[in-house]
């Protein structure tokens, strides 16, 4: 973790596509951050809006805005190529519809400094916010925050972090998922880390819009978190934590048939085959449950028997109903 006397420049990343309405206001509170020795990657992924222009607007405003325009190949592309282009000893990201407190860099790596932290988190809030208390200017030892992330008691968001960019230099986001690959990052990069930095007294702002990648109308890339959480499981069974192994698998069980549950409400007929191959999995978490001492909820017994032995022109209107009128019904 070496760097330059005197170099304590913040890599901040910010894939661009199609938010041409909301990035003007994300790169206002960016250049407005009380840390000013920032440079500002903004990685314009070949959005066909007026993006790309605002971007190149913003660089010419101020020096510390440099633009990387690309084709288009996904926001995972997009920020592994902010990464490449990176020099700062610290690197964060940020999405480009989200808004970022003005002192939330500053007050994040001056505590990184002080207690010597190899990663910062920060607040997050937004639309799914589940936390009622809150951590401020606390130091964690990683070992001993394991067992949070995995419950995902801390978002899984590659955003709303300070890294330590020399220490997850080998850290890239996978392409090939469309879904997941946030906390798939953050994972990866956590197991790196040794002592961590939280103050949630400062708050990165998550602003949802109807059309962004999470929140948009079903797709079977939205399987993508399912692969996400079996690698981090997988990646558990080398820790020699029972706790954390058994609290990954339950974690990996849950998006899973959540996953499968929707999958079912939205199906057509039109992905039969990717049915199966859930159905297939989700017998290897049986097999699984056999086999070892882990625990699951009842509720994911009775789905995965569920799932397992009824015929699936029965039950999926059900899962159809209860989807639309249950779980869409609360948003």
């Amino acid at each position: 973790m070496e760097r330059d006397a005197g170099s304590n420049t913040l890599s901040v990343i910010v894939p661009v596509y199609r938010v041409a309405e909301y990035l003007p206001a994300c790169l206002d509170d960016l250049l407005n951050q009380t840390y000013s020795d920032m440079e500002i990657i903004l990685v314009d992924d070949g959005s066909p809006d007026e993006s790309g222009v605002i971007c190149d607007y913003y660089a010419e405003k101020d020096h510390r805005v440099r633009v990387v325009h690309k084709e288009n190949g996904g926001v995972s592309s997009a920020r592994n190529a902010g990464i490449e282009a990176a020099t700062g000893y610290y690197m964060t990201f940020v999405d480009a519809d989200d808004r970022v407190d003005v002192d939330a860099f500053s007050c994040i790596i001056r505590g990184m400094e002080q207690n010597a932290c190899d990663l910062g988190l920060m607040g997050m809030d937004g639309k799914g916010s589940w936390k009622t208390s809150f951590t401020v200017d606390e130091v964690r030892e990683a070992q001993s925050l394991l067992l949070e992330i995995v419950c995902a008691e801390w978002r899984a968001s590659s955003c709303a972090r300070i890294y330590i960019r020399s220490l997850v230099r080998g850290v890239r986001f996978d392409e090939s998922l469309a879904m997941g690959e946030d906390m798939l990052y953050f994972w990866q990069a956590f197991r790196k880390s040794h002592r961590i930095y939280i103050n949630e007294s400062v708050n990165y702002h998550v602003v949802w819009r109807s059309d962004s990648a999470t929140m948009a109308n079903y797709s079977l890339k939205q399987l993508g978190d399912v692969e996400s959480s079996r690698r981090i499981w997988r990646d558990c069974l080398t820790l020699g934590r029972l706790d954390v192994e058994q609290a990954a698998f339950a974690r990996h069980t849950n998006t899973l048939l959540a996953r499968t549950v929707q999958f079912m409400a939205y199906d057509d007929g039109r992905y039969t085959d990717r049915y199966g191959k859930l159905v297939n999995e989700i017998k290897e978490i049986q097999n699984i449950l056999r086999q070892h001492s882990y625990k699951v909820s009842i509720r994911n017994h009775i789905l995965i028997y569920t799932i397992l032995y009824s015929p699936y022109s029965m039950i999926r209107p059900i899962f159809q109903f209860l989807w639309k009128n249950v779980v869409i019904g609360k948003r």
